[in-house]
């Protein structure tokens, strides 16, 4: 007789529970179709990448892609990685000339 083991994810380090939120969130604007009428397009949900260099931030950036099961690609200035879920796009990326102006740095 097999049996089936069920894990839990990992709980988030701030107790939050965001599959449930945004589950009554969807549920909200299913319930208030004149509302959800008004994103007239898609909604981006970035995934903020760690670490102090590009290198640091690019393999941050490649484990996000292994997690979402996506590839990083080039996209003209940045290096990204999305999924869809309809109107709602989860995405992480970084952009290496951008970075090197916050961390004050010139070429």
């Amino acid at each position: 007789m097999s049996q089936t083991i069920h894990s839990a994810a990992p709980a988030h380090p701030l107790g939050l529970d965001f599959a449930a939120d945004f589950g009554q969130l969807g549920a909200y604007l299913r319930d208030h179709p004149v509302l959800a009428a008004r994103f007239r397009s898609a909604r981006h949900l970035s995934i903020p990448l760690v670490g102090a260099s590009t290198a640091e931030r690019l393999a941050d950036l490649h484990g996000i892609a292994r997690e979402m099961g996506t590839a990083v690609d080039w996209r003209g200035s940045v290096f990204a990685t999305d999924i869809r879920f309809g109107a709602v796009t989860l995405e992480a990326h970084h952009n290496p000339l951008s970075f090197l102006t916050i961390q004050g740095v010139r070429r």
